[in-house]
């Protein structure tokens, strides 16, 4: 070979091998273990000789993309006597607020907590040793699977029923902690304790949290994830993002929901019935541009919005009847361009403060609005013609402390 080639072969293979060892560093960085993996590699004997029951859906998958439960069917040392399903059920095919029905996982019950109750009765856990919780939150106080782990905890609690977590990352972060603390007056199954909007939490930690808070403390561990960050999002990971409910249709609308999910306490759509919910939110009385262009005025830090039209339809194969279905809404779609300094539940203010001002002859909220901000003070401040600065503000006492108690539960 002459000496020329081979001194660029060389030197291609010599750079090949820095560009190879640098991304395998990069992705060994990123590299992230849940709970179940854990679990499933490690500490099965904690379930050895025991009858078992498993809390999860099909969003709960192992870090590999493979789902929990075909990994759990594989094991002969795993009794697992019953599954139980969550609002949307182990499939996620039911629409938000659609009852969940018992039913079966080849010869194995699966109990609903989303019918005739929410939480596990004595009949159900009678032949059961240990729950095993494996379940994908979004970091918002409002999402109804923290709920269900609640009341879980008490009936664990209740029956002398141990209790494992197994942890999954909060895929919004965990550091951004905003909102109104929750007030005792709101509690409800989408406000089941005196958390802020959005809590910074992973499950994990939450269980710890609401274990503290039950009269009866549940025989509970928490298996935790390896390689997580706090400051981190889902997607700095080599992960797999699966929708964790049917309205949550891409990891961009997991970020939005603290700000858009508002909207379903009020007369505007919150975008059910699209492909995008979430990430859009309209009206057919709005003004799409005369909106967009207030929305611009505000120069909020991390998004941008575009003018758009939008018919809201049923387009799951069972029943949904989202607002304004088969009607054209104008409205906006949001876009989030700078995630670091991004603040949803701010954004939230925002945005609620610039439609109701611009139409506050149409604009109607529900009993519903005050369940999800877990207070009757912000629809107050807003008929009140508060700026959305005081709204904000009037919230930071209460969120202090909130920090202050969180920070006893932090796994990571």
């Amino acid at each position: 070979m002459k000496p020329i080639k081979l001194f660029f072969r060389n030197r291609f293979l010599r750079y090949a091998a820095l560009f190879l060892a640098a991304f395998s560093f990069l992705h060994g960085q990123n590299k992230l273990k849940f709970g179940s993996d854990i679990f499933l590699a490690e500490q099965l004997d904690l379930v050895s000789n025991k009858s078992v029951g498993i809390v999860t859906n099909k969003a709960a998958v192992l870090s590999s993309g493979r789902s929990l439960i075909d990994e759990l069917r594989k094991l002969d040392q795993i009794d697992v006597r019953a599954y139980f399903a969550l609002e949307h059920g182990l499939e996620l095919e039911s629409s938000a607020g659609m009852i969940v029905e018992d039913s079966q996982v080849d010869e194995t019950k699966v109990y609903s907590l989303y019918g005739s109750t929410k939480k596990p009765t004595r009949e159900m856990l009678q032949n059961i040793d240990v729950i095993i919780f494996d379940v994908q939150d979004v970091g918002a106080r409002f999402y109804t699977y923290i709920s269900s782990l609640y009341y879980i905890i008490e009936a664990c609690s209740e029956n002398n029923v141990e209790l494992i977590v197994l942890d999954r990352p909060n895929p919004i972060g965990g550091t951004y902690v905003d909102g109104p603390v929750l007030d005792d007056d709101y509690k409800s199954f989408v406000g089941i304790d005196n958390l802020p909007v959005t809590h910074g939490m992973t499950v994990g930690e939450l269980a710890l949290f609401f274990n503290d808070r039950t009269p009866r403390r549940a025989d509970l561990q928490v298996i935790q994830m390896q390689g997580w960050k706090r400051d981190s999002f889902w997607d700095d990971y080599d992960l797999r993002w699966v929708n964790p409910s049917p309205n949550i249709m891409a990891y961009e609308a997991c970020l939005l929901y603290p700000a858009t999910v508002f909207f379903e306490g009020t007369n505007i759509s919150e975008g059910r019935g699209t492909y995008t919910p979430f990430q859009i939110f309209g009206a057919p009385f709005l003004d799409s541009n005369q909106l967009r262009n207030e929305l611009n005025k505000l120069n909020f830090t991390g998004i941008d919005s575009r003018a758009i039209e939008f018919v809201p339809m049923s387009i799951y194969g069972k029943a949904e009847n989202p607002k304004y279905k088969n009607s054209i809404c104008e409205g906006v779609q949001l876009k989030i361009v700078d995630r670091d300094n991004y603040k949803p539940v701010e954004l939230a203010v925002y945005l609620l403060h610039t439609v109701y001002h611009l139409y506050k002859e149409e604009i109607e909220f529900t009993n519903h609005f005050d369940l999800l901000w877990g207070t009757d003070r912000i629809r107050k401040d807003l008929l009140s013609d508060k700026s959305p600065e005081q709204i904000i503000a009037g919230w930071q006492d209460e969120l202090n402390e909130f920090k202050k108690l969180r920070e006893n539960y932090l796994l990571y």
